[in-house]
């Protein structure tokens, strides 16, 4: 245990050597296949960038969760940040840092108090995403029938969304049939089936296990 704690605290190195002689001890490093080289900013710095350039505060609880080596940029494959409220340029930022998780699959914004401008902001950010495939928007009334014309765009557009849930918004019952039904139609395949959704109706997975921890706002590979 402690040799792998030593091999996963290994660094680039940054000794006293001259331009030349750093270059080629970087390019040894980075061409050494040793998977234990990390290097590069972490997930919570990528965050509070991402903040600063929408001049809003970062949100405490994501912040005191992200962690702090880089080791982790690629691990997130889900992300929840239900009943959190952020404001719009708040939003916005999540939606850039978001654009930084390479492998992120499941998207949980649940009863955020998010707009209808929100919802169109997060479907131009997913329009070429080539990851996400769930987006859950429940219990955010402020949406309504205005957000149709952005989400129904986004499952046309980007054929990786096969599911969506937007009960408890204010859009109507026929039209959140409708868009929900678009997201999973994507979702068939050339057999004519289709693929099951891991995620239950857009629960949360603390909601679908109660046995899952309830707080941490993302699940990793």
């Amino acid at each position: 245990a402690d040799a792998h704690k030593k091999r996963s605290q290994k660094k680039l190195p940054t000794g006293e050597y001259d331009e030349e002689e750093l270059k080629q001890k970087v390019s040894e490093a980075l061409h050494s296949g040793d998977e234990d080289v990390y290097f590069g900013p972490s997930l919570r710095d990528v965050y509070v960038h991402c903040c600063n350039d929408m001049k809003c505060k970062p949100n405490s609880y994501l912040l005191s969760k992200l962690p702090d080596n880089p080791r982790f940029t690629s691990s997130i494959l889900e992300l929840d940040m239900s009943t959190n409220y952020l404001g719009s340029n708040g939003f916005v930022a999540l939606l850039m840092f978001i654009g930084h998780l390479p492998k992120v699959q499941r998207l949980f914004f649940n009863d955020m108090t998010l707009s209808n401008e929100d919802v169109k902001h997060l479907c131009e950010m997913l329009a070429e995403n080539e990851t996400v495939t769930s987006i859950h928007l429940r219990n955010n009334t402020k949406i309504n029938i205005a957000a149709t014309q952005h989400l129904t765009r986004l499952v046309k557009k980007n054929k990786r969304i096969t599911a969506m849930s937007l009960s408890g918004t204010s859009m109507g019952a026929k039209l959140i049939a409708r868009i929900e039904a678009d997201a999973a139609a994507n979702a068939v395949g050339e057999d004519g089936e289709a693929e099951e959704e891991k995620q239950d109706e857009g629960a949360a997975p603390s909601e679908q296990n109660p046995s899952a921890p309830s707080d941490a706002p993302f699940a990793s590979s």
